[in-house]
């Protein structure tokens, strides 16, 4: 996604429960709920779910219903940020809804075009985001540990739908190119080998606090070695999957853009 500048970078953290005027250097009303309305979208549209405090962790689907819908929710976003009238916005204000509505506007061409059956790029996608859960999370209390482990318990699902999506992007000739596919599939490869301990989708447990300790969670410790060993298993089948049928499907040529 395109880096907005700092006012919009800043609402896209915004949750539903905040008042549009906390919006930090949007001065226009109307402009503030459009962008605390986009930031709202974003959060339901996370589908490892919301993790801020407060907020349910419920993932979304990715599977083409949801797709259409938050579509059509972009189109009605779109049509309101440009019915604002810019000449009434200050400088700042009209900087950041000209931002906005060219990231929603992406969005929607990014929907058009099926985006979403090419995941991944040469160094990062939906793979890394998800094999790299361990390294941007920090259990402080149970709560944290129950969203933590609700996500792994997310994995298998995310990863076949992602499957799925790449499917039906190799049967209309949409895919990265196989030099590409190569990269994808030795990245994901490195984490399907492995007890759970010694995976990256383990180490917050690692160094667990006192209210979270081993001892008095065993339980819940192995719910997420049963977590772990699935995510693991999903990743072999995604190697599997890319190295049977998505590698020798993909394009062979190569461009620039």
């Amino acid at each position: 996604m395109r880096r907005l500048l700092p006012v919009v970078a800043l609402a896209s953290c915004v949750t539903a429960c905040v008042a549009p005027s906390t919006v930090d250097g949007v001065t226009d009303p109307a402009l503030a709920r459009l962008v605390a309305r986009d930031a709202e979208l974003q959060g339901q549209r996370d589908p490892l779910g919301v993790w801020e405090d407060g907020a349910p962790a419920i993932p979304a689907s990715i599977g083409k219903e949801s797709r259409d819908g938050w579509a059509a929710e972009d189109a009605v976003l779109l049509g309101d940020l440009e019915a604002l009238d810019a000449e009434r916005l200050d400088a700042s204000d009209r900087i950041s809804r000209a931002m906005l509505a060219r990231d929603v506007a992406d969005r929607l061409a990014a929907h058009r075009f099926g985006a979403h059956q090419i995941p991944f790029v040469s160094d990062s996608g939906f793979h890394t985001s998800l094999a790299g859960m361990g390294d941007r999370v920090r259990l402080e209390d149970t709560e944290d540990l129950e969203r933590y482990l609700a996500r792994l318990e997310r994995i298998p699902s995310l990863v076949d739908e992602h499957v799925a999506n790449l499917r039906d992007g190799l049967a209309r000739g949409c895919t990265a190119p196989q030099l590409i596919v190569r990269g994808f599939l030795e990245q994901v490869r490195v984490h399907t080998e492995g007890d759970p301990e010694g995976l990256g989708w383990w180490r917050p447990f690692e160094d667990l606090p006192e209210v979270v300790s081993a001892e008095a969670l065993e339980g819940d410790l192995e719910r997420a070695r049963s977590a772990v060993l699935a995510a693991r298993d999903s990743f072999r089948a995604l190697a599997e999957f890319t190295e049977d049928e998505l590698l020798p499907g993909a394009l062979t040529s190569l461009a620039c853009s």
